[in-house]
Formats: structure tokens, C-alpha cells, sequence
């Protein structure tokens, strides 16, 4: 009886420390790499800008939109700016829209409604 005793008390000190490693080892792999945003490109959408037929398009044909460069803040690049809200609001090309979303959201991760919405107040990108 004694032996078997004896036998319980190393197997339960076996599986406490197995149970100790395994908790330790979860926390572990939560942790995740933290990525820091690339900024925008001014200077790459500007480009782009230049070269972009839809723009040319709405900047003939401005169907309410009051389209004009503006030099943008930490930059010394102008970008065209819709300004027909009273909010500047950079004129972003399609190719760019994700990715610009993608950097705003990651920043704090608020949700994809809250992403967007705050988005189209300030930036009108969709």
C-alpha cells in the first residue's frame, strides 16, 4: 500500500510539472510580433497622381468635388485634396486605399465599421 502511495506522489508531481511547462509555453506563443506601420508615400501617390486617368477625369468634370494640391502635413509634396466638405481630404487612387486602410487600422485595431467610418470622415477613401 505504501509503495503505491508512493507511486501517486511522483506520477502527480510529474503531471504538475508538465502543467506548469505547458501554461508557460501557451503564454509564449500569444505573444505576437509587433509591426510598425510603414508612413505613406507622398511622394509615390503624387506620382501616381500625375499619371492617373480617373483623376484627370474628375478634375475636368469635378461633379461637386472642389479638387486642388495641397502641400500635406510632415511632407513638402502636394497631393490633389478634395475640399468641397470643408475638410481637406486627400484624393486617394484605388491601388492605395487598402493599403492606407490597412495601416490606420492595424495602428490600434478598432473593428473594420469603426475603421471605415472614421475613413470616410476623414480621408473619403471609400
Amino acid at each position: 500500500m505504501m509503495a503505491l502511495r508512493g507511486e501517486i506522489a511522483a506520477l502527480s508531481k510529474q503531471v504538475e510539472r508538465l502543467s506548469r511547462d505547458r501554461s508557460r509555453n501557451r503564454s509564449r506563443r500569444r505573444i505576437t510580433s509587433i509591426e510598425i506601420p510603414n508612413p505613406i508615400n507622398y511622394d509615390e501617390i503624387a506620382k501616381s497622381q500625375e499619371s492617373d486617368l480617373e483623376l484627370q477625369n474628375l478634375i475636368s468634370n469635378p461633379q461637386g468635388l472642389q479638387l486642388k494640391k495641397i502641400v500635406m502635413p510632415n511632407s513638402d509634396i502636394p497631393l490633389f485634396c478634395d475640399l468641397s466638405t470643408g475638410t481637406v481630404r486627400p484624393y486617394i487612387l484605388k491601388e492605395y486605399r487598402q493599403r492606407i486602410f490597412s495601416q490606420l487600422h492595424n495602428m490600434s485595431h478598432p473593428g473594420i465599421r469603426a475603421t471605415t467610418k472614421y475613413l470616410i470622415s476623414v480621408h473619403d477613401l471609400f
